[in-house]
């Protein structure tokens, strides 16, 4: 997107702001059912945030969070407990 390509020309590469929109892609691939999209997506958010925020953040417990709900509802249960139990 035109949003990601400006941040990641104008900051570092693992920047905060850039996780931040990487979760709001992964966020409307979520809501459209792209779920292997949704999933990089958040990733790739998780890795930025666990490198930038200190200790036990809501940025890395979203992303977690986010990451469950993706494996619940496509039914894979075990894959779901993994991340919600981060």
């Amino acid at each position: 997107t035109q949003a990601l390509e400006l941040a990641k020309e104008g900051l570092t590469k693992d920047n905060s702001y850039i996780a931040f929109i990487l979760s709001q892609l992964g966020s409307i691939y979520k809501l459209q059912t792209r779920y292997d999209k949704a999933c990089q997506h958040y990733r790739d958010a998780l890795t930025i945030w666990q490198k930038t925020v200190q200790g036990k953040h809501p940025f890395i417990a979203r992303a977690f969070n986010a990451l469950g709900a993706i494996y619940q509802d496509q039914h894979q249960y075990d894959e779901a407990l993994k991340y919600y139990s981060q």
